[in-house]
């Protein structure tokens, strides 16, 4: 009988993102709680200090200076790599505090999560 190889993957916490409310600014400011993952801090498009809001009920994305809706969904997704060119094992990840779907990218891992305002 031959022993499995295990592999312990990675779960990280992602903080500080203030869930949507109708009438106010969308947040781009989240907090890594790992030392081995950070916040990838990109800066291009609609996607500021690694954070995009996506306006699932238009079909389209937020810029800073768009309010959020009454009644609308949101998805928040944070772009998350290794730190210190550490290894790529992340599998798990909360958004303040709610299970996040994670999926690896060519750069980055995208961590997002759906709110309704």
């Amino acid at each position: 009988v031959s022993a499995g190889v295990s592999t312990k993957h990675d779960s990280i916490d992602i903080t500080g993102l203030t869930e949507p409310l109708a009438g106010q600014l969308p947040s781009y400011k989240a907090t890594l709680d790992d030392s081995k993952y950070e916040i990838y801090d990109e800066e291009f498009g609609y996607i500021y200090n690694g954070v995009t809001w996506y306006d699932l009920t238009d079909d389209t994305n937020l810029d800073k200076d768009d309010k959020f809706i009454s009644g609308h969904s949101y998805k928040v997704t944070v772009e998350v790599i290794p730190s210190n060119d550490g290894e790529w094992n992340l599998k798990y990840a909360t958004i303040n505090g709610n299970e996040a779907l994670v999926e690896e990218a060519d750069d980055c891992y995208l961590v997002s999560y759906i709110f309704n305002a």
